[in-house]
C-alpha cells in the first residue's frame, strides 16, 4: 500500500531539545517536499508527511540514518482509515475468495498481522492527539500568562499614574495651603495697621479735643 507518511524515531526516550520537528525537517526535506511534521513523543519520534510518496521510498532505501550516532527506526506509517478501509478490505476479500488458496496459518498469521498494524496506527494516532492536545493547552496558558502579564502592567501603569495623580494634587493642596497661610498674613498685617491708624486717628482727635478745651477754659 502506498504510503506519504514516514514514522521516524530513536530507540531511546530522548530529552535533547535539538531533536526536533525544525532539525527533523531540515534533514529529511531532501528527499522531497514536506507537507507537515509533526511530533508524536517529543525529542523521540516524528510524523513526516511527505507530497509524494516516493519521497519516503527514497529515504527508507537511504538508510541507515543517524542523530549522534544513534541509528534512527523509520518505518511507512499509514492513517487508520486507510488500514481500516483498504488493507482490511482487501485481506478479507482475499480470505473469501476461492480461487486464493491459503493456509489457515497464513490467513491466521496475515490477521494477526493487520491486528498488529492497527494497533500501532492507533498507539501512534493517540500519541499525536495528546501531543496535540498539549500544544494547544501550551498555547492557551501562554495566552492566558501573557494576558495576566499585560493586564498587570495596565493596572500598574494606571497605578503609577493615580500615585502621580495623588502627589500633583498633595502639591496643588500644599501649595493652596501656603497661599492660603500667607492671605492670612497679609490680612492680620492689614487689621494690624488698621488698629494702628485708628489708634493714631483716636489719638490726634483726644489731642485735637484737649486743645479746644483749653481755649475755651481761657
Amino acid at each position: 500500500m502506498a504510503s506519504n507518511e514516514l514514522l521516524l524515531s530513536l530507540t531511546y526516550l530522548s530529552d535533547d531539545e535539538q531533536f526536533n520537528e525544525i532539525n527533523i525537517r531540515k534533514y529529511f526535506i531532501k528527499y522531497g517536499p514536506i507537507v507537515s511534521c509533526r511530533v508524536v513523543i517529543p525529542y523521540t519520534t516524528f510524523l513526516i508527511d511527505y507530497v509524494d510518496a516516493n519521497s519516503l521510498d527514497c529515504a527508507i532505501l537511504d538508510e541507515p540514518h543517524f542523530y549522534n550516532d544513534n541509528e534512527l527506526v523509520l518505518r511507512k506509517y499509514i492513517s487508520p482509515n486507510r488500514v481500516d478501509s483498504s488493507s482490511l478490505k482487501r485481506l478479507l476479500s482475499n480470505q473469501n475468495n476461492k480461487t486464493t488458496k491459503f493456509s489457515f496459518q497464513e490467513r491466521v498469521r496475515r490477521l494477526k498481522h493487520m491486528t498488529e498494524a492497527i494497533q500501532f496506527v492507533q498507539k501512534v494516532e493517540f500519541r499525536l492527539i495528546k501531543c496535540s492536545y498539549e500544544e494547544k493547552k501550551i498555547k492557551v496558558n501562554k495566552k492566558q500568562n501573557d494576558d495576566m502579564i499585560k493586564l498587570n502592567i495596565e493596572l500598574r501603569n494606571k497605578s503609577n499614574d493615580l500615585n502621580q495623580d495623588i502627589e500633583q494634587l498633595k502639591q496643588t493642596n500644599n501649595s493652596l495651603k501656603l497661599l492660603i497661610e500667607q492671605n492670612q498674613r497679609i490680612q492680620k498685617h492689614m487689621i494690624d495697621l488698621y488698629k494702628e491708624k485708628i489708634q493714631y486717628e483716636q489719638n490726634k482727635a483726644n489731642q485735637l479735643k484737649e486743645a479746644i478745651n483749653l481755649l475755651n477754659f481761657r
